[in-house]
Parts: C-alpha cells; structure tokens; sequence
C-alpha cells in the first residue's frame, strides 16, 4: 500500500522515534544478559580496553560517539604501523563480527536519541568531505544500526553501490520499508551474508569525492571512488545555485499529483499562461485593468503589458515587510492578481475585499504543492513549471472554479526551437558536473540564448518532452527536500545581527521556494554576493525594481530588493552542501567591515 506525503511525513517526523524508543528498551531488557557475556569473554580473551568509543556523524553530520566491542589488537609491524586488519582480528572477534553482536551495544545510542534501529550505517567522520552531494544525502535521516545497504549485500556491496542504497532508503523511508529491513537483518545475520569484501576483514577506506579547489580556483571534487585513485584524483565540477541541469533520476515508482491534473492548459512559458489568460478576459469578460503587486518581476510584467491591459501596482508582501498592506479599491473590470511570494503564504492573506472584482488570478509558481494550492477558490490560476522541476520550458494554467479556460495553443517552430536549446544546455551541464566536459562556456551560452528565445517568441504550447515528464518526477520528495534544506540554512545563520533569513509566522505546509536573505546594508549584501559567486555559489536577486515596468512602486520596495539574496536549497543538494553554503555567508558576511 502506497504512503501518501502526510503520513511519511508524520512516521518520518514523529512515530519512528517513538517505535525507536519503545525498541531499544525493550531490546535492552531482553539483551543486557548478552551483553554483560560479551564483555566478560571479551575481557578475559582480549584484555582491556574491551569497548571502543568512535566518533561519527549522525543527522545532518552532527558527530556522536558511537559505542562498540574491541574485535581487534593493536599489533604493529617494526616501523610502528599497525598490521592490516585480517592479521590483527583475534578469532573470538571474527565470531562476534560474524553474528554482528560487536555492534549491539549501539542500542544505546539508539535509546539516546542518536541512531535508529534502521538507517544508513554511521561510517567515519574523515569521509564527510569525500562525498558527492548525492551521496551526502544518506545524511538526510538517522543513522540506523541496520539499513537497507545491510540486507542488499552489506560489505560485499561496492562503496558506489552502498551509497546509491542508502540514498534510495532515504526517499523511500517508511514503516513497512524499516519492518521489512529488521526481517531481513534477522535473516541475514543468522546466515552470516555479506560480512566482509575480498581481503578485507569489513571495507577497504572510502576514497571517496573530496571538495577540492583545482589550479583555477574553482570548486571541484575529486572522485577516486569514480574511476580516479586516492593518489591521482578524477576532478568533478561543483556549483551551487543557477539553472536546473538535466537530471537521470526522474523516473518514479508512483505518478506525481497536481493541482491541475486532467484540467490545466499547458504552454511555453507561465509568461505565456499569464498572457493567453489576460486577453481571453479583456475578449470575452469585459477585462481592462490588471492589479499587481508592487513587489514582483519587472520582466514579467513588461510581458503581461504585451496582452495589452492596463496595469496598476498595489502595496504588496516584501522581503522583511510587517503588518498588512493598504486595500485598493476594486470595480468590475478589474482583475486581480495574487503571488504567493517565495511560497512563503498559506492562503491569499492580503486582506482584501475582492468581491468587486471582475476576476482573481494566483500565481503558484513557487510552490505549487501548497494546501493552498489545492485549496484555492481563485478563477484562475498559473504556474511556472521550470522554477520548481528540471524542465527547459513550461507554464500550466488551470481554474479551481471550472471557469472556462482559452484554447490549448499551439507548439510554435520558434518555441520549440528556443527550448530545446535550453534542454541541450542542460544535458551539457550534466556531464560539466560529472566531469565529462571540462568547459562551461559552451552549455552557459547555450542557455543565455535559449532563455532569450523564450522570452521574445509568441504564444506557444509546451515542448513534448516536459510534458511527457512531468508524471516521471517525484515532485513530493522534491518538496520535503526543498524544506529541509531550506531549514539547514535557516538555523545555521538565524542568530546573526546583519542578515535576516526571511520566513513565514505560519508553521503549517509552508515550504519555501529559496533562502531569501535579508542584509542589513546594499553594501554587505553586494560584497557577500561577490564572494559567494567567486566560491561558485551563484545566489539570486529576486527581483531587481530597478527599472520599473509599471508605476507606483513604494520605496520600502525597492529598499528591500536591493538588500536581498536568494539562495537555492532545491533537491540538487544535500543538507551538507547547504551547511557548507551557510558557512560561506557567515565567512563572507563578518570579512565585510563596511
């Protein structure tokens, strides 16, 4: 039986510490006669110290001390190195290591809060900086004392293999995935499977994907576990932020859901739904006037002009802003537009009396999974689907109250031209970061010139190859991923007096779409988007005012925009490259002296 979003949510949040809990103490009731066994055998077989205490990284990285029997001696060879690992496992070691009973001790730190029973495995803290972003995923949820790595092969698996596990394990975590995990653990241990890899007595050393800068000074990795060795390292590209690039994973085992699903109209572009949409009203409702708010994407607006409306500005939500706006007056013929700003709302909110008005259109784009979004009761509403999901084009316009839609245009030759040169740019900066071309001049250039073709060609249809992958992506986990990246950042710079990190009052599904950061000064905020681009994090400014495409904008508008940044924390990254990129802005925000 499928699990629906809420309900992982809740066992993931809540229910699987609780069953965690309960577990452990029980398993250490039934088991403490074991364990006092174990030591005492240990002790008299092997001396003292009988436990070992290692430090490793839990959730999110956070270093724990982890609690195991010594299986091994100490011996060393005549220039003082220790032996290898087959010559120095004592055999009473190789049975406890068979039987897995070195690591029942490790209910403890279950019991504490530090470890579940299932998970990826805690492995060395030295390896944190040799992952690839995707393998530091594995991170993402608690380290387990048994895992889904530990009933596919265990040690006999390859490293590549272990983490592809792990990652899948954390975007498929349930409770009948972890049941069925504990099963097969029972199972595989009584048989002792997979205990070790050819000549090793568990693993050889992950050699991993370190962070490395290379002679230009760019961010890089290196990845001898890619096909580079630990003495001559494979160098992989890294980047935060910028443009999707194509992505190979999208393929999912269960459809994804939309707001619009069997009743939306796709176009090129959302810019395209907004426009279509527009001049279906003003032909056949009697449209004239379009409401906008203040704070919103000049771009976009000189766009909607195109339909040929006449557009005004209203007092908006901005970056930083308190309280609530002044309400226009409406009459009919007025449209009135509304944005969920950075999917930081979770309703309308303006507080407006729209009842005058001819008709309302929400603007979804940045988070169109919100309960809002399903929920809503506007006429209309649009969605840009390439600033959420890793498509070259698309926009979706759908209405909540069955309102008649404009007809389903057309795929121009322009269009499709336009965007499968953003889809071209996108596979290049794929291989780019797998290190499969050395350089990104060629995709960036590609893309700049799509992104212009996209933006000057007419009204168009969706490129078939978004739409036929839209059902692929697994937009729910995306979503969950976004939030908790986004919380990754939050809590790592919430304390600092020069920079805000902007949020919403209310708690409940609100997943934001970036990390909009507010700075104290144009100046600190210029500087640290200086040095983060110059360390390959390319943040956004979302949205320049300063040529204003419609009048009346008020000044605390245009004083917010030129404080802010927007920091990208979709699914492309871990919580330990957001970590990383937290750091940065700490870093760069205390060298700026103003």
């Amino acid at each position: 039986m499928q699990q629906t979003p809420f309900l992982q949510s809740m066992y993931r949040n809540y229910i699987k510490r609780a069953i965690d809990l309960l577990l452990s103490i029980i398993v250490l009731m039934l088991v403490w006669p074991l364990l006092i066994a174990i030591y005492l055998v240990m002790r008299i077989k092997m001396g003292s110290p009988v436990m070992l205490q290692q430090k490793r990284p839990g959730f999110r990285g956070k270093p724990f001390n982890i609690c195991k029997f010594r299986t091994m001696t100490n011996e060393r060879d005549a220039n003082g190195n220790l032996l290898p690992d087959d010559q120095r496992v004592t055999p009473i070691g190789r049975t406890i290591r068979s039987y897995s009973l070195d690591e029942l001790s490790e209910v403890i730190n279950i019991l504490k809060g530090e470890m579940s029973f299932v998970g990826p495995r805690p492995l060395m803290m030295k390896y944190l900086d040799r992952y690839t972003p995707e393998q530091a995923r594995r991170h993402d949820v608690m380290p387990g004392l048994t895992g889904w790595v530990q009933v596919k092969g265990r040690n006999s698996l390859s490293w590549e293999e272990k983490f592809a596990l792990d990652v899948w394990y954390v975007d498929h975590q349930s409770f009948t995935l972890d049941l069925k995990i504990l099963f097969m653990t029972i199972w595989i241990v009584l048989g002792r499977k997979g205990i070790s890899q050819e000549g090793y007595v568990a693993a050889e050393e992950f050699q991993g994907s370190r962070a490395v800068k290379d002679e230009s000074g760019n961010a890089s990795k290196s990845a001898a576990g890619h096909g580079g060795s630990a003495n001559s390292p494979v160098v992989l590209p890294w980047e935060q932020g910028s443009e999707f690039q194509l992505r190979e994973d999208i393929h999912h085992n269960r459809p994804a859901v939309y707001p619009w699903d069997g009743k939306g109209i796709f176009f090129g572009s959302g810019r395209d739904a907004i426009k279509a949409i527009l001049m279906f009203g003003m032909a056949s409702r009697g449209w004239k006037r379009l409401w906008l708010p203040a704070y919103f994407c000049q771009e976009v607006v000189s766009a909607i002009a195109e339909s040929g409306i006449a557009l005004q500005s209203y007092s908006s939500w901005y970056p930083g802003k308190s309280g609530v706006s002044v309400a226009p007056r409406f009459t009919a013929g007025d449209v009135v537009f509304i944005v969920n700003h950075f999917g930081l709302h979770s309703d309308a909110g303006q507080g407006f009396d729209m009842s005058h008005a001819s008709a309302v259109i929400e603007d979804h784009t940045h988070d169109p999974w919100s309960v809002w979004t399903f929920k809503s009761k506007a006429d209309y509403c649009i969605a840009s689907l390439r600033k959420t999901l890793p498509v070259p084009d698309g926009g979706v316009l759908w209405s909540p109250r069955q309102q008649e839609l404009p007809t389903t245009p057309r795929l121009t030759g322009e269009h499709r031209s336009a965007a499968e040169k953003k889809l071209e740019s996108m596979r290049l900066k794929a291989l780019f970061l797998r290190g499969q071309i050395a350089d990104k001049s060629g995709y960036r250039a590609l893309s700049l010139a799509g992104e212009e073709d996209l933006c000057t060609q007419n009204i168009s249809g969706i490129l078939g190859w978004t739409k036929e992958n839209l059902d692929n992506f697994p937009a729910q986990e995306w979503r969950e991923k976004r939030k908790r990246n986004f919380d990754t950042v939050h809590q790592s710079i919430s304390s600092l007096k020069w920079v805000q990190v902007v949020s919403s009052d209310v708690t409940t599904d609100i997943v934001p779409f970036s990390c909009i950061l507010l700075f104290d000064t144009v100046k600190r905020r210029d500087f640290v988007r200086t040095r983060l681009i110059q360390a390959d994090i390319y943040p956004a400014i979302l949205w320049s005012l300063e040529k204003p495409a419609v009048q009346g904008i008020p000044s605390d508008h245009f004083d917010a925009s030129r404080r802010m940044l927007s920091i990208h924390c979709d699914m492309r990254y871990s919580t330990q490259d957001m970590s990383y990129v937290a750091d940065c802005i700490k870093r760069f925000g205390h060298e700026f002296k103003g």
